[in-house]
């Protein structure tokens, strides 16, 4: 049996493949997991061009829910690049032997699979969702793979064993995905990432940037029909407009997981306090004034999550009244005010 060392990242849920990154480096040291506080975050709202735009466009974006209220994470990548050794190979055949040897050399395996065929999984025969999982490791005893997924409990990662022989199935069904080749990504943790110092150095101006960015109000524009709204601004936007978008969107599931995202923000912005606290860089009285500030944004941040979703099972059954949306609108005006003050407070304290 061979496993590499390996604790899932849940302080947050950004994505399958940041949060495995984010595991892979937290082997070295703990503190990795705070690369999500010194990384830039944002809103982002999608809003489309009237001159541009047809009755058909403006159809599709609304029933898709793109034009929903978002978050953009955006992890270092310089960090990553300086403290992983990434190599790609292309296997035709022998694939669990590939992983193995790969595995044995210290090596981290990501590889497209379908959780179709993940036994125990909420996916299993039911649902065919492609994506990168994480392989840390095998045991030739019990013939099985060493996985992190999040394919019992969608956005919670966790250890999942997955059979040589349900491999196999995964294998065969990847080879005819990708005609005749499955991608193999291989990541290794290097020297570097034993200096956590990314983390630790000039955090207070590394914090006041990301705040600053998280405040600013800007307008990205593209040649197409739309353009995007990025900063706290994107909140009060999508309150001016939710009651032209929401009652429109068809695709409920892509409504009720954009709702969750602020949640993981704030996650992020508590990880960012327990940081600062951790290294000592501000008071107790300012650390206890920013954690209660902070968490009763996250709350409201999951009430607002918790209406969207009693409005998709009141909206199966139309029991929805006039007045519903409404509630959901003077939330998200309020949010807006709080996070800009609790922004402003917190580059105050760290000036």
């Amino acid at each position: 049996m061979v496993k590499l060392k390996m604790e899932p990242f849940n302080s947050m849920w950004i994505s399958c493949g940041k949060n495995n990154i984010i595991s892979v480096l937290m082997s070295t040291n703990k503190l990795w997991g705070y690369l999500p506080s010194v990384s830039s975050a944002h809103y982002a709202k999608r809003s489309l061009i009237p001159n541009l735009a047809l009755d058909t466009d403006c159809s599709e974006y609304k029933k898709k829910g793109w034009l929903t209220l978002q978050t953009h994470f955006n992890l270092d990548t310089n960090i990553i690049d300086e403290t992983l050794d990434f190599e790609t190979h292309t296997v035709t055949k022998d694939v669990l032997e590939t992983i193995k040897e790969r595995i044995s050399e210290g090596y981290y395996i990501f590889m497209e699979v379908d959780r179709y065929y993940f036994p125990g999984s909420i996916d299993y025969f039911k649902n065919h969702i492609r994506h990168r999982t994480l392989i840390y490791g095998y045991d030739d005893n019990d013939k099985c793979l060493f996985l992190i997924e999040d394919c019992v409990r969608l956005g919670h990662s966790d250890h999942f064993l997955l059979s040589y022989e349900d491999f196999d199935t995964v294998c065969n069904d990847a080879f005819t995905y990708s005609k005749g080749s499955i991608e193999l990504l291989c990541c290794k943790v290097n020297n570097i990432a034993e200096d956590v110092s990314p983390i630790t150095n000039d955090i207070e101006s590394k914090i006041i940037t990301n705040l600053q960015h998280y405040l600013k109000n800007q307008k990205v524009e593209y040649d197409d029909i739309y353009f995007d709204t990025y900063g706290i601004v994107a909140i009060q936007e999508y309150a001016d407009s939710i009651l032209d978008i929401v009652p429109f969107i068809e695709d409920y599931p892509i409504l009720q997981a954009v709702s969750k995202m602020p949640v993981d923000l704030q996650k992020r912005n508590l990880l960012t306090i327990a940081l600062i606290d951790e290294l000592g860089k501000l008071n107790n009285n300012s650390i206890e004034q920013l954690t209660i500030l902070y968490n009763e944004i996250f709350n409201n941040w999951k009430l607002f999550r918790n209406l969207i979703f009693m409005y998709v099972e009141k909206k199966k059954i139309k029991d929805i009244k006039k007045d519903y949306i409404d509630k959901i609108k003077i939330l998200l005006n309020e949010l807006y005010k709080k996070e800009k003050y609790a922004s402003e407070l917190f580059i105050k304290y760290l000036s």
